[in-house]
């Protein structure tokens, strides 16, 4: 009898090991089970959805039809909330839009594999249902989103969180005629990713594109009217008419469901080893919810996800193969620009170590260039316009 592999998650890590597995044994039993009722789809392109770039069938990738095709189940708006390692299931609830009511399944696999990702930081302070408040993370946020800005014909939309969650959606936002405030506690936007000087290049084409940056502030209240977001009050004392809110602060691993089964986790992520095996022998964990060794938080990139889930796909047939640490490169697109950023962008603080960095800075008409160099070695890059130098850089940085 073929063994029954099962996948929890329906994103980048659950199509590389589906695919993959499917490769490697024709005959395998492959079930991709997802909370999402939505088919899955590309993470990384729900902003185009929300910007009007592509329609609702061109950020999909697991439809019924391609899981038909490579013999792959599906099942969606299945959440779990139980992994019970003695007898080999998983146990939750069907809670699918398309059902009357919810009702709690079990699952039998032979070899697991978690892949549930994140979920996005909403305060727990924030009233459920005020009509208004969004998070950007799934299809289900952007559809939403999109029904609302055509119903309340939203003018002034207020994200909190200048990361690239919140300028993607800012530049989605603003190709609908909308503008666009971002605020943040930091003091520049991406303040993970890039130097001062690239916050300033980039600031000033938000303003060209009818978006703009408040640094060091916060939103302190929501004043709504009839459950209707009517403005915000900022930590500076301002106060901003708006309909619109999203938060774009951050993520949250899906694992509680793993810790209570006995899977270890760091740092709150699930800790695995180079092929991709928890500490459970027929458990495996790929993707943003899992964490590799010397590592504390995972790469949060589409690729290296998938690439995970190919690892975790020959580990589960039995195959021995590790996973090679590949340099986390966060590309993206907004404001009419690319950018693209890798490795280490401020070097350590202690003088020692800060005397062997030297940082490299090209500045032009539309670009933005800075490279951080230890020795002869590169560590660390931003490219911001012109990214046409992105594949010689992804050959020569090291990552340790």
């Amino acid at each position: 009898m073929s063994n029954t592999y099962l996948i929890i998650g329906a994103s980048a890590a659950c199509l590389g090991v589906a695919y993959r597995l499917r490769m490697l044994n024709k005959h395998a039993r492959i079930i991709c089970i997802s909370s999402e009722v939505e088919d899955p789809y590309n993470k990384c392109l729900i902003v185009d959805y929300l910007a009007g770039k592509k329609n609702r069938s061109e950020v999909l990738t697991l439809t019924e039809q391609q899981a038909r095709t490579h013999t792959i189940e599906r099942i969606l708006g299945f959440q779990v909330t139980t992994i019970d390692v003695r007898t080999q299931k998983i146990i939750g609830s069907d809670n699918a839009l398309s059902r009357q009511s919810s009702h709690q399944i079990d699952i039998n696999y032979d070899v697991l594999c978690i892949a549930t990702g994140c979920r996005p930081r909403i305060p727990s302070t924030i009233e459920k249902n005020i009509q208004g408040i969004f998070s950007f993370y799934s299809l289900a946020d952007v559809e939403a989103m999109r029904v609302y800005i055509a119903t309340y014909r939203v003018k002034t939309a207020v994200i909190i969180g200048a990361g690239f969650t919140g300028m993607e959606a800012a530049d989605a936002l603003a190709q609908h005629q909308i503008h666009v405030i971002l605020v943040d506690q930091a003091q520049q936007v991406l303040p993970s990713a890039i130097d001062q000087n690239a916050s300033v290049f980039i600031e000033s084409l938000m303003q060209k594109h009818g978006a703009c940056f408040y640094p060091q502030t916060s939103v302190i209240y929501i004043e709504d009217k009839d459950k209707q977001i009517v403005s915000v009050t900022l930590s500076d004392g301002r106060t901003i008419a708006t309909n619109m809110v999203i938060y774009a602060i951050g993520s949250q691993p899906n694992t509680e469901f793993a810790q209570q089964a006995g899977i270890q986790l760091r740092n709150g992520y699930i800790a695995v080893n180079k092929q991709m095996q928890t500490n459970i022998s027929n458990i495996y964990a790929a993707g943003d919810c899992a964490v590799l060794p010397g590592m504390s938080y995972p790469s949060f990139t589409w690729p290296i996800a998938m690439y995970q889930g190919t690892i975790a796909a020959y580990s589960m047939i039995g195959q021995t193969k590790e996973y090679i640490t590949a340099p986390a490169i966060i590309s993206s697109a907004f404001f009419g620009i690319k950018f693209a950023s890798c490795g280490v962008i401020q070097p350590p603080d202690d003088i020692d170590n800060t005397s062997q960095y030297t940082i490299t800075v090209q500045a032009g008409q539309g670009f933005y260039h800075y490279l951080v160099h230890e020795g002869t070695t590169l560590r660390g890059f931003v490219l911001i316009g012109n990214t046409q130098r992105l594949a010689e850089l992804r050959r020569t940085i090291v990552i340790e």
